[in-house]
């Protein structure tokens, strides 16, 4: 059985946001039950994976889906931030083909702004 896998992702914010902020991956296939999200060390949610062969290269096209996980982006600062994406432990064949991650601001209520990860 395999151990679990953090995926670490650091960026810096020239100040300290609030409101609300949401991060949204889309997935291209895996085989896990969910990925577990933390920001600067606090759970902020799980990703639900549908599950296919992909990852075991059992099927020649995997399932594309977008998920969403909201936050409260007051756990974001100024400086440096980490965003950690966990599969956790499986087997051999357990994991995620990730198609992009997209970190958005709303701190006005209007259309959100986009923080480059």
């Amino acid at each position: 059985m395999g151990r679990a896998s953090p995926w670490s992702i650091a960026f810096d914010m020239p100040d300290a946001p609030h409101g609300r902020a949401t991060l949204r991956v889309a997935i291209a296939g895996g085989t896990t039950s969910g990925i577990a999200v933390t920001v600067n060390d606090q759970p902020v949610g799980t990703i639900p994976i549908a599950g296919d062969s992909t990852v075991g290269r059992n099927g020649i096209q995997g399932l594309w889906y977008e998920r969403e996980v909201p936050f409260d982006a007051s756990l974001l600062k100024a400086g440096t931030n980490v965003l950690k994406l966990t599969v956790p432990a499986g087997s051999l064949t357990s994991g995620v083909v990730y198609d992009y991650l997209r970190l958005e601001l709303d701190e006005t209520g209007t259309a959100p702004a986009v923080a480059g990860l």
